[in-house]
């Protein structure tokens, strides 16, 4: 599963099982009519850094975007208006507004982290849960591809030939396995973490405030891959082929500190809210 010709087919069907999962979702979400006039339809200013923060998390896929158009058979597809880029990322849209939307609209201001927390505890919709694990355990072999790409490389110069296969593999498993623990934890285990180890207790703590470790991990890795490591790797591929023009240096400039005050005002109120967020819970 080392090529990505090798993980489409499976990522695919995770997609199709994800999008099943989704709809019996807002299935749910609609039972219950509510006015939308009773809830505010903008939040706060100060919650702006935090929702760039989760708005960033969302482009943690980025880094497979070139490993995905250098193995295609026509890398023009890619990022043409109707190209897959565009087509995805519009999909991708579309499908985060209206669950976001729906499920505001269903629970309000009780809304949970996870929107799968706010399902009724019942053993069908456990089972949804359970396909929202599997999707992620059968598509994060491609969300793992350029790390693991790294680890292989690393393996190669430093291990033997005949031990090389037997731990790239077993790295490769380890990385899914652990990820995709954490993601059932986060979903179906908060309750049975809390009792269990030291360990797994600090995991269910953090679980009722994912959010806020979304938003942070968006705000310095989400904005690092997406709006600082791009313009600066674009403005020395342009000086070092001598055709840096005011244009492009003006827009990479642009998206870099735009990318600092995001940066900052998002890391910043992330850590304030979970600092708040764990006081209040030790009351």
């Amino acid at each position: 599963m080392r090529m990505l010709q090798a993980l489409a087919p499976l990522a695919a069907l995770a997609n199709v099982v994800y999008l099943v999962a989704v709809c019996i979702v807002l299935q749910q979400l609609f039972q219950i009519e509510r006015h939308s006039s009773s809830l505010p339809a903008v939040g706060s200013w100060k919650t702006l850094p935090l929702f760039f923060g989760t708005v960033m998390f969302a482009f943690e896929g980025v880094a497979v975007v070139l490993p995905i158009e250098n193995q295609m058979d026509e890398p023009l597809h890619f990022i043409t208006k109707n190209g897959v880029l565009n087509t995805s990322c519009l999909l991708v849209l579309v499908l985060y507004m209206t669950v976001g939307f729906f499920g505001y609209l269903r629970f309000g201001d009780d809304i949970m982290d996870t929107l799968t927390l706010n399902l009724p505890q019942t053993n069908f919709y456990q089972a949804i849960k359970i396909m929202f694990v599997a999707c992620i355990l059968v598509s994060y072999p491609l969300q793992f591809y350029v790390p693991m790409e790294r680890v292989e490389k690393w393996i190669k110069r430093k291990v033997a030939v005949e031990r090389q296969e037997k731990l790239i593999y077993g790295a490769r498993m380890f990385g899914v396995l652990c990820t995709s623990l954490l993601v059932y934890a986060q979903h179906s285990l908060p309750n049975f973490l809390s009792e269990t180890a030291p360990l797994s207790g600090l995991m269910a703590e953090l679980i009722p405030h994912l959010a806020l470790f979304i938003s942070l991990v968006g705000s310095v890795a989400g904005t690092s891959l997406t709006l600082v490591f791009p313009p600066m790797i674009d403005l020395l591929c342009c000086y070092s082929k001598d055709s840096l023009t005011p244009w492009i240096w003006s827009r990479n400039v642009f998206l870099m500190l735009f990318a600092l005050v995001g940066f900052a005002t998002g890391t910043y109120a992330s850590m304030v809210q979970i600092v708040e967020a764990f006081g209040k819970s030790d009351v």
